[in-house]
This record gives structure tokens, sequence and C-alpha cells, in this order.
């Protein structure tokens, strides 16, 4: 995606699709946790086919195939992001600066998408 491309999210908000894609929630109005900023683990393989952005978790030198992650735009922009260490308060300001979305709405929808990620095992807090 283009950094000055403005794009919306797709009903219901959210950050991902497919089997995981689940409707916001108010339960992460204060972000996923205390983090000063998350960063991608190495426990996946990423691949951008057909301008979606697919997530293959990897345990014991095996792809785990029924836990793909497959990413719309937003997503995607926020999975870039995550190559080095970033701020979930950077991640919302993005979103809402790219996309049509409003800064609360990107809060908790990138609240909840870092959530899933964490649980996943595909990002982890990083301090300081």
């Amino acid at each position: 995606m283009d950094a000055g491309r403005r794009g919306t999210l797709s009903p219901p908000q959210c950050l991902w699709y497919a089997d995981r894609c689940m409707q916001s929630s108010s339960r992460h109005a204060h972000g996923p946790d205390d983090a000063a900023a998350f960063v991608r683990t190495s426990s996946c393989v990423t691949r951008a086919i057909a301008g979606e952005t697919l997530i293959i978790p990897i345990a014991r030198a095996t792809a785990d195939l029924e836990s793909i992650f497959t990413l719309n735009a937003s997503g995607s922009r926020i999975w870039e992001l995550l190559e080095r260490p970033v701020a979930p308060a950077r991640l919302v300001a993005t979103i809402a600066g790219e996309f049509d979305v409003s800064p609360a709405d990107a809060a908790r929808d990138v609240a909840e998408f870092l959530d899933s990620l964490r649980a996943a095992g595909l990002i982890a807090p990083v301090e300081g």
C-alpha cells in the first residue's frame, strides 16, 4: 500500500479476515498491555500474494497450515510496520491517517489485532 493512499476497513471494522476475523470489542480500551513497543517474532513466514499478506506460523520447523492468517490492507500495513519495534500509538496514528477510520476505532481495532498476533506468538513486546 502506498503511504499516502487512503483505504477503508472492510466491514466489520477488522484488520484481518477469513477464519481469524473478529468484530471490534470494547474490552481493549487501553491497548493490549503496557509494552512500549511490539516487533515480529521469527516464528512465521510471510508472503504477499494477490494484494494480501499471508502469515504462516512455524512450529518446530514445520508450517502450521491450519493457522494461516490472511491480512487485508490495514492488517498488512500494521504487519509491515511491525518489522521493526513500533509503539501501539504509532500504529493507531498510521491506521487513522491512512484509512477511513476514526482514531477511537483504530485504537480499538489495533489493540485487538495486536492481542491476536501476540496470542499466536507472532509478535513480542519490546520494553524501553
